[in-house]
């Protein structure tokens, strides 16, 4: 489990890390945007196979691609009288309990299938398109 910071890379969970804010949107004066800055780095020191869960966001995701990586990601939807709308906010909690179930599961994925089926199991409503999980809360 890779974490993205916008300060630092890509972080480990048990990573210790100051206190900080700066988002991924910063434009740094004589550096410009920061996805644009950690693009090559993270290009060349991030592995580009197997299966990629991400779980970043727009502006995160713009810093790396993996191009050979079989790559699904996790969208959160809320659907009232048939009508569905992007989770925005609140999508961090889905996505965080992702991967709980992820680092959790026994062997972990290999295959983004295998993502949605286990999002499914934890007994959430899943739509899997092929590259990414849709979790749609009714209400």
């Amino acid at each position: 489990m890779l974490i993205a910071s916008a300060l630092w890379g890509m972080l480990r969970p048990d990573d210790r890390i100051p206190a900080y804010r700066m988002g991924i949107g910063a434009r740094l004066p004589g550096l410009g945007p920061l996805a644009a800055l950690w693009r090559p780095a993270l290009q060349a020191a991030l592995p580009d196979g197997g299966l990629v869960v991400d779980l970043r966001s727009g502006g995160y995701a713009a810093a790396w691609t993996p191009r050979g990586a079989a790559v699904v990601g996790v969208r959160a939807f809320t659907e009232r009288s048939g009508r569905r709308t992007a989770v925005s906010h609140m999508v961090k909690a889905t996505r965080g309990d992702v991967a709980r179930l992820l680092l959790e599961a026994s062997p972990p994925p290999r295959r983004p299938e295998r993502v949605a089926e286990l999002v499914a199991a934890s007994g959430r409503e899943v739509e899997f398109t092929g590259a990414t999980v849709d979790v749609i809360e009714r209400g």
